[in-house]
C-alpha cells in the first residue's frame, strides 16, 4: 500500500467491517433464478469466443450457481495474493510468525493495489509453495494446481469454484473475526489501477457502481499463448454473495475486450447493477472504547455510537453496572474520525460519562438505544475492572521488644483522602491491643503514589499479654466519610519468651580459683533473682544468685530491671576442666537450662 494510503484505528476498522451500510437505499429481493443468469452469461461468453468459468454462492440461501467451466483450471495471475494474505494474517494471529510494520504495509499493497513486488517479497519469505499448500488443505480446495516452477506464483492453477469456496471458508470461521474483517476491508479498498498501471476496475467494480463489494482481480499475458483476466470478490455490505469469474482466450485479444466480457457477465448476474441484501434490521452501532478509573471510585466511560436511521440525530447510550442500570449519556461529543470512516454521519457521535462505583470487581456494559427502524438496543461493549476505595498499605515488620512487646512498622494511605493521616489498629491474637496514626515520614510511599505525600508511616510498640507465640495483625481504619472497609495490612508471628534467659559470659582461672560471670532471668518472674549452679566435669561445684547489676540486660529486657548478673569463684583441682553454669527454676519446672560452658586450666 502506498505511503499515503489511509489507515483507520484498529478498533474503528473492526467495527467498520462489521457494520451494515447498504449502498442501495432499498433492499431488493434476491434473483429467483441465479442458475438461469449463469446460463445466459455463459452463452454470451461463448459467442465472444472466450473460455469463462463462473461460480456464485448465495450465503443467505446456501445456493451455488456454476457453469461447466467453473471447474476448469486456469492460471491464477494475482488471485493467489488473497491466499498469501490469509496465511500471513492467520499465522501471525496464532504466533507462528511475526509480521513487522513493513510486512503489513506490503500485505496491504499486495491486496489493495495488486502489487507484484510486495507479493514476491512475502511469498518468498513466508513459505512459498508450502504456504499455498497449507491454505488449500485448510479449506479443502482440491482443484488448485501447482505452477510449473515453485517460485512462479502467477502460474498456479485455480478454478472459479475453488476461489468461491475459499472466500466462503474465510468468512465462515477460517479466520478470526478481526483478521477476516481486515482482509475484507482491504479488498473493499481496491484502487482503480494496479501498481503496474493496469486498470483493475473491470468486471465486478465496473458492473456494480455504488454497491458494496471487495475484490481481488487478476490479469496476465501471454504465457502459453493466452491472455487471462479474472474478477473475484465478496459482494454486499452483508457479504451475501461470493463471485468468481475467470476468463482466458487468445493473446491477440486485448485486456479491454476481456474486461468488457467480464463486466457484462456480472451485469447479467446482478440486473440493474444491484446486489440483493438480507433484510437487515437497521440497529445502532458503535464501540465502548474506555472504562477507566480517573479518581478513586470514579470510572469514566467513553466511546461512540451511531444509527443509520438518523446519522445526525442525538443517540442515547445506557450504562449497566453488574447487570443494573447505572446511568446514561447522549452521544453528541465531537468525533471527527467517525464521518471520516462513515461518510454521511455527523461528527457528534462521541459519548463520555463519569460514574461513581463502589469498591470491588465490576462488569460494565454499554448499550446504544435505537432511534429508528431497528429491532434492538445493541451492546457496544463490556469491560471488567476492579475499584479500590479502602486504604492501601502494609505491615512491613514486627520484631519482639523486651519480654512482653513487639515493635511494628508499616504504612497506610486512604486513596480517597491521601492528605489525612490514617489510623491503624493493632490486634494481638484477635483482640485489640494498641493503635497508631500513620503520619510518619515515608518518602518511598510518596514516590510510589505521586501526589499523596510522604506522611503515611507508622511505628508503635504493641504489648503482648503473656509469654508464648502470638499473631499480631494491623488494620487500616477507613477515613470517615470515604468508601471502603478497614483492610488488614498484614500480620506478624512473634514469640514472647517463656523459657529461662541468660548466658555464661566467661570463666577465667584466677590464682588457683576459677572466676565465672554471666546473667540469668526467668521471663515468668522477671523481677525475681535466679539461682545459678556451677558444675565442673559434670560434678557440682558451687551455687550463686543472679542478682547483681547488669544494665545491658535491662536495656534489652526492661521489664526485669537491672539485677540479673552473677559472679562467682570456685576452687578446682589442677588440670584442665570443663565448667558449666545452669539456671535453676524456682517453681520446680523441669529442665534447668544450661547457660553455657567453658574449658579452663
Amino acid at each position: 500500500m502506498s505511503g499515503t494510503a489511509r489507515r483507520w484505528g484498529a478498533t474503528l476498522l473492526v467495527v467498520l467491517a462489521a457494520v451494515v451500510l447498504l449502498a442501495g437505499a432499498t433492499a431488493t429481493p434476491a434473483r429467483a433464478e441465479m442458475h438461469g443468469a449463469v446460463a445466459e452469461a455463459t452463452a454470451y461468453t461463448q459467442a465472444r469466443g472466450e473460455e469463462v468459468g463462473i461460480a456464485v454462492l448465495d450465503r443467505e440461501t446456501g445456493q451455488w450457481s456454476v457453469n461447466g467451466a467453473a471447474h476448469t483450471r486456469m492460471r491464477s495471475a494475482s488471485i493467489l495474493k488473497v491466499f498469501v494474505a490469509e496465511s500471513l494474517l492467520d499465522r501471525s494471529r496464532r504466533g507462528a510468525i511475526t509480521l513487522t510494520h513493513d510486512d503489513r504495509v506490503l500485505l496491504e499493497a499486495m491486496v489493495i493495489r495488486s502489487d507484484d513486488g510486495a507479493m514476491s517479497n512475502l511469498y518468498s519469505r513466508f513459505g512459498g509453495l508450502g504456504m499455498v499448500h497449507a491454505v488449500t488443505a485448510k479449506y479443502g480446495l482440491t482443484e488448485i494446481g501447482d505452477p510449473p516452477s515453485a517460485g512462479y506464483w502467477g502460474m498456479f492453477q485455480i478454478t472459479a469454484h475453488d476461489i468461491v469456496k475459499f472466500y466462503a471458508g474465510v468468512l465462515d470461521g477460517g479466520l478470526q473475526p478481526a483478521d477476516r474483517d481486515h482482509l475484507v476491508s482491504l479488498m473493499r479498498r481496491a484502487t482503480p489501477t494496479g501498481a503496474d498501471g493496469i486498470d483493475q476496475f473491470f468486471g465486478i467494480p465496473r458492473a456494480l457502481p455504488g454497491q458494496v463489494w471487495g475484490v481481488k482481480q487478476g490479469w496476465m499475458c501471454c504465457q502459453e499463448g493466452k491472455r487471462r483476466l479474472h474478477t473475484t470478490g465478496i459482494l454486499g455490505a452483508d457479504n451475501r454473495f461470493l463471485v468468481a469469474v475467470l476468463s482466458q482466450g487468445p493473446q491477440t485479444r486485448s485486456y479491454a475486450y476481456f474486461g468488457e466480457t467480464l463486466t457484462r457477465v456480472v451485469q447479467v448476474l446482478f440486473p440493474g447493477g444491484v446486489v440483493p441484501s438480507r433484510d437487515v434490521p437497521r440497529n445502532p452501532f458503535g464501540n465502548l472504547e474506555v472504562a477507566t478509573e480517573v479518581s478513586p471510585g470514579v470510572v469514566r466511560v467513553g466511546g461512540w455510537a451511531a444509527d443509520s436511521d438518523g446519522p445526525s440525530w442525538p443517540l442515547d447510550v445506557h450504562v449497566y453496572l453488574d447487570g443494573n442500570f447505572a446511568g446514561q449519556a447522549s452521544a453528541g461529543l465531537d468525533r471527527p474520525d467517525i464521518p471520516a470512516a462513515f461518510p454521511g454521519y455527523s461528527a457528534a457521535r462521541g459519548f463520555s460519562l463519569d460514574l461513581r462505583v463502589e469498591e470491588g470487581v465490576h462488569r460494565l456494559c454499554v448499550n446504544a438505544i435505537n432511534v429508528g427502524r431497528g429491532t434492538d438496543n445493541p451492546e457496544l461493549g463490556c469491560r471488567t475492572f476492579t475499584v479500590r476505595l479502602s486504604p492501601l498499605g502494609n505491615l512491613d515488620s514486627g520484631h519482639p521488644q523486651g519480654l512482653r512487646a513487639v515493635q511494628v512498622h508499616g504504612w497506610t494511605m486512604d486513596p480517597e483522602a491521601p492528605g489525612t493521616p490514617t489510623d491503624v489498629h493493632l490486634y494481638v491474637d484477635g483482640r485489640l491491643a494498641s493503635g497508631a496514626n500513620a503520619a510518619g515520614d515515608r518518602p518511598d510511599v510518596a514516590a510510589a503514589y505521586p501526589g499523596t505525600g510522604a506522611a503515611h508511616g507508622f511505628a508503635t510498640l504493641v504489648p503482648l499479654p503473656a509469654p508464648g507465640r502470638h499473631e499480631v495483625c494491623a488494620y487500616a481504619i477507613n477515613v470517615p466519610g470515604t468508601g471502603g472497609v478497614n483492610p488488614q495490612l498484614g500480620c506478624a508471628t512473634v514469640d514472647a519468651p517463656a523459657a529461662m534467659l541468660g548466658h555464661l559470659d566467661w570463666a577465667t582461672p584466677q590464682g588457683g580459683l576459677v572466676a565465672l560471670s554471666g546473667w540469668a532471668m526467668d521471663p515468668l518472674r522477671p523481677g525475681s533473682t535466679v539461682e545459678v549452679h556451677v558444675y565442673s566435669d559434670g560434678g557440682w561445684v558451687t551455687a550463686t544468685t543472679a542478682g547483681g547489676p547488669r544494665p545491658d540486660v535491662e536495656s534489652v529486657y526492661p521489664e526485669g530491671g537491672p539485677t540479673h548478673g552473677f559472679s562467682v569463684s570456685a576452687a578446682l583441682p589442677p588440670g584442665q576442666h570443663r565448667v558449666c553454669a545452669y539456671a535453676i527454676y524456682r517453681d520446680g519446672r523441669a529442665g534447668n537450662p544450661e547457660l553455657g560452658c567453658h574449658t579452663v586450666g
